[in-house]
């Protein structure tokens, strides 16, 4: 049996407590694109020393990771990258690295789809609209001419289930597969709508 564990947002200080404390095999690593809770490579070369070590990326098509993509690429800092967003252009190492689409968990959309006719959503979205970008002018446009309903992703933590719940009730779902830089990507959102 494998022993893995996924850290989200996780600075040096948490990284070496939480690998000293559990010694596990396989360490999975969810972090920003820099800023306080970005770990130092000195502690990312560490991890990799103590055992097994995954970055997963989210957004590895965007332009913003592809600094840090060639670094950890260079550097051979982790055992695997992989990105999470379907991408297929981005700074990896064919043959260690892998580009996967966002893991859905289906048990959140039910055993049945809701029929078209009883769903009171014509088009929708749900997740952020970024600040910039094709995905903002898009969104925006269609949300202006009252042809979307938008679901933002605010401040609260509202779970899960509110999501598949929303695009339940969307007889369509827009995704806007663009990312801020204007690259492409496979968003969750196009599992997602398949699944409801």
């Amino acid at each position: 049996e494998l022993g893995a564990k996924l850290l989200f947002y996780a600075n040096d200080a948490h990284i070496k407590r939480y690998v000293e404390a559990h010694e596990p095999d396989v360490v999975l690593l969810d972090m920003p694109c820099g800023g306080d809770a970005m770990p130092s490579m000195e502690t990312l070369a560490w991890l990799k020393q103590q055992c097994r070590s995954v970055r997963v990326v989210w957004d590895a098509s965007d332009v913003p990771w592809h600094d840090y993509l060639t670094r950890y690429r260079d550097e051979d800092t982790f055992d695997c990258v992989v990105a999470a967003d379907g991408a297929v252009d981005w700074p990896h190492r064919p043959g260690h690295d892998m580009a996967l689409p966002t893991p859905v968990d289906p048990s959140w959309y039910g055993e049945a789809q809701v029929p078209g006719g009883e769903r009171v959503h014509r088009l929708g979205f749900s997740g952020s609209c970024g600040t910039l970008g094709p995905r903002r002018e898009i969104i925006g446009a269609l949300q202006d001419s009252k042809h979307l309903t938008v679901r933002l992703r605010g401040p609260l933590k509202l779970p899960y289930s509110d999501n598949s719940n929303f695009y339940r009730q969307c007889k369509a779902v827009l995704n806007v597969a663009h990312v801020t830089s204007g690259r492409l990507q496979c968003k969750a959102r196009a599992i997602e709508a398949a699944l409801a």
